[in-house]
């Protein structure tokens, strides 16, 4: 499973993870921590908007913790 950071303001940490694809796009489960909260949803991802996102460095992958 990959994992993908997410550009976030300030104090907030984004992220997700690539749960399955299809030819359409990704299910992903997303989470958000902010102040000390974390929000975990799973959701859907367009393939377009993956791509687009990685173009222009919203999103990166990044190494997942052992």
């Amino acid at each position: 499973m990959k994992r993908y950071s997410i550009k976030a303001r300030a104090g907030s940490i984004e992220y997700f993870d690539i749960l399955s694809q299809n030819e359409d796009g990704y299910h992903i489960r997303l989470t958000r921590i902010h102040e000390g909260n974390r929000r975990t949803i799973d959701t859907f991802i367009t393939r377009q908007l993956f791509e687009l996102c990685q173009k222009t460095g919203y999103i990166y992958e990044i190494e997942r913790a052992a």
